[in-house]
């Protein structure tokens, strides 16, 4: 056996640390099949929102996803010569509006003490959980807002 593999009841259990997405869908669709069996369906969509420039070119945005009534805002990121212009309210402020548009009922978001705590706070959203030491010295903080 290879550093990584566990055999258990016959079969083959391995580390794949660059995996093919054909792999990884099955994991996700078998998940999704199980959760939408107990908890209905996820009415899963993704949502962006981005900045653009003159002639469209993406030069910052967010990235989210809606389901089961929720917003989760995976990433948001602007270069520094657009922040503290109100461009990242407005980007959080648009998915927002696109999450009640869509039935949602709240928002939640991971961020590190060192990225965008305060920003999430100033926008209504209140820590739900801590986890201490995610990356060496620092906390991640898990935040919701009611919609």
């Amino acid at each position: 056996m290879r550093p990584g593999e566990h055999l258990l009841h016959g079969t083959k259990v391995e580390v794949d640390i660059d995996p093919d997405p054909a792999d990884e869908a099955k994991v996700f669709a078998g998940l999704r099949a199980f959760n939408e069996r107990i908890a209905g369906p996820a009415n899963e969509v993704r949502v962006s929102v981005f900045v653009r420039d003159g002639v469209h070119r993406v030069l910052g945005g967010l990235v989210g996803v809606v389901k089961y009534r929720w917003l989760h805002i995976d990433l948001l990121w602007l270069p520094e010569p657009l922040r503290g212009r109100g461009m990242g309210s407005a980007l959080v402020h648009l998915a927002e509006k696109e999450a009640v548009a869509r039935g949602c009922i709240g928002a939640h978001v991971e961020t590190t003490d060192y990225q965008a705590l305060p920003f999430y706070e100033k926008r209504g959203y209140t820590v739900f959980g801590v986890l201490e030491g995610y990356s060496v010295g620092s906390r991640s903080y898990y935040l919701r807002k009611e919609l």
